[in-house]
């Protein structure tokens, strides 16, 4: 189904090739440049594009790159189009609006691509449509603009709320928020617009306000929240303890208590580069242009020949208590060759026939 050329990796990779496939397919360039049109607000473009952009970040976050400096020396002056001081401005100029249209844009493209290869998990709610509601604040980060040298305090970037679907394990909204100091509930109203009969969002206690919990209501909506202890209300009837939910099924206890998703990085991380090198850029194109359909067969092709073992979790058992450590003034300095001999002679292990 594929060119020849995919074939080492095929063999020695599969994973590797489904998650380039998958990236070529969702975050081509020109559906990246599309996106940025449609979606800016202030931020325009000259000669450095957003998917150029985009590029050199993805092999930052990806490990293949340390830096955006490291990205951006990797590639030739050509390919980039400006300085990398132009590409750090760039990046400090991605507006909000942007990133989450981004996030909208993939989540439209992947649920759908999910249900048709069978990957959904089984519903928390028959019948509903389950979103779960949560905030994200963004670590403090260090102390490099020039307003920030002077204090210790830590420098929040921003915060967000973020919108998942459960059942299939994909973030379908992000409402950003550049203000770290901001109350989550003040990006509520945000989130109203987006709320559709048959939703059943579920949320913490944070969220749990008059005018949230109503809209939803008005909305032919319904919720589950934890009640806030500022909220006063009158049960309806005495509470029901319902016991734990169900676990999945279709595989999806073992991979997730098998799989580990470090050494699947790990593999990503280390076979990557060689793979764009050794396969021309022209030859990941063809999965943007493919159908859904053949694109979801490719995937499950690859995915077939996958060797889960290759990722298999090692759980280690409970750590031991740390001895009580001693201190000697007068010998600041051990031999580790002196004290593993006075362990003794090693026993060795013998095998029974």
């Amino acid at each position: 189904m594929l060119s020849k050329i995919f074939a080492p990796f095929i063999q020695d990779s599969p994973i590797t090739v489904m998650a380039a496939a998958a990236l070529g397919r969702l975050l081509s360039p020109a559906r990246l440049d599309d996106l940025f049109d449609q979606a800016r607000q202030g931020q325009y473009t000259h000669r450095l594009t957003f998917s150029t952009v985009f590029s050199l970040m993805a092999g930052v976050v990806v490990g293949t790159r340390k830096s955006i400096h490291h990205a951006y020396q990797s590639v030739t002056p050509e390919v980039v189009g400006a300085s990398v001081v132009a590409v750090y401005d760039k990046l400090k100029g991605i507006e909000t609006c942007t990133s989450q249209a981004l996030v909208r844009d993939l989540a439209a493209e992947v649920v759908p691509l999910i249900d048709q290869m069978g990957g959904a998990l089984p519903p928390l709610a028959p019948g509903y449509r389950v979103k779960i509601l949560d905030g994200n604040c963004i670590a403090a980060s260090e102390h490099r603009i020039k307003e920030l040298r002077a204090t210790s305090a830590g420098a929040l970037p921003g915060k967000s709320l973020v919108v998942l679907d459960p059942q299939r394990r994909v973030i379908l909204d992000v409402f950003p928020c550049e203000d770290g100091h901001a109350q989550e509930r003040a990006i509520l109203g945000q989130v109203l617009p987006t709320i559709a009969a048959g939703d059943l969002w579920i949320e913490d206690r944070n969220f749990c306000t008059f005018g949230f919990l109503l809209a939803i209501v008005e909305r032919l909506a319904y919720f589950v929240t934890r009640q806030h202890g500022n909220m006063a209300c009158q049960t309806l009837g005495p509470r029901k303890k319902l016991g734990a939910m169900e676990g999945g099924s279709h595989g999806v206890q073992k991979v997730e208590q098998e799989v580990s998703n470090y050494y699947i990085a790990a593999e990503l991380e280390t076979t990557s580069r060689g793979m764009m090198i050794a396969i021309p850029v022209h030859h990941w194109r063809g999965f943007a242009e493919m159908s859904a359909a053949r694109f979801v067969a490719v995937m499950l092709s690859l995915a077939g020949k996958v060797n889960l073992r290759q990722f298999q979790k090692h759980p280690r058992g409970p750590k031991k208590p740390q001895p009580q450590r001693t201190y000697d003034p007068a010998h600041p300095h051990v031999s580790t060759a002196k004290l593993l001999q006075l362990r003794g002679p090693r026993k060795r292990r013998t095998s029974q026939p």
